[in-house]
């Protein structure tokens, strides 16, 4: 029976959906939801920044174990497979930040049960090249600070203004740009 159990939710986990960060479905599912936006301007062209931080509700953590993806545009689910969780792990947070079009940094703390240990996977990419794994926040934070030009350091400083939520990512970042947000 136990054999029969295991083989079932191994079935359903590998099957299930990826979970859509823009649905309402998910966000009733999370403990923190917290998404801004902020641009230079309301054309299109605009400079402009986002950043998002998702905490599920201890209850549905299951819920994310089929990956993440996003709705487009069009109504499509994209999943992102780079933020699929092994088996057994659980998502704790996710954190985002990109300029909306060129570029994205993604933090995501998991619970691994093989370790009992709570780690952070850290990843980036620019559009048209393959996603990259940052083994340390550090070099997530570097690669920010090298994809901010002086426009997108003034959208990341009203982002500031607007309050991003107090995070180690966060502070690392803000401690990183002080000097170029001073002059921005």
């Amino acid at each position: 029976m136990k054999l029969l159990v295991g083989f079932i939710i191994s079935i359903s986990s590998i099957l299930a959906e990826p979970a859509d960060l823009a649905s309402s479905f998910t966000h009733s599912k999370l403990a923190v939801n917290y998404s801004v936006l902020e641009s230079l301007g309301a054309d299109f062209s605009a400079p402009r920044m986002r950043f998002v931080h998702m905490v599920p509700k201890n209850e549905f953590l299951s819920h994310f174990t089929g990956g993440l993806g996003c709705t487009d545009h069009r109504g499509v689910l994209k999943e992102h497979k780079f933020l699929r969780l092994d088996e057994g792990d659980k998502l704790v947070e996710l954190m985002l930040l990109s300029n909306a079009r060129k570029w994205f940094v993604t933090l995501m703390g998991v619970w691994t049960p093989h370790s009992d240990n709570l780690v952070y996977r850290h990843y980036g990419g620019v559009k048209g090249e393959n996603v990259k794994y940052f083994s340390t926040l550090e070099e997530l934070v570097d690669f920010v600070d090298e994809n901010l030009d002086l426009d997108h350091v003034r959208v990341f400083r009203k982002l500031l203004q607007k309050g991003l939520t107090a995070h180690v990512m966060t502070l690392k970042l803000h401690e990183k740009l002080l000097s170029r947000l001073k002059f921005a």
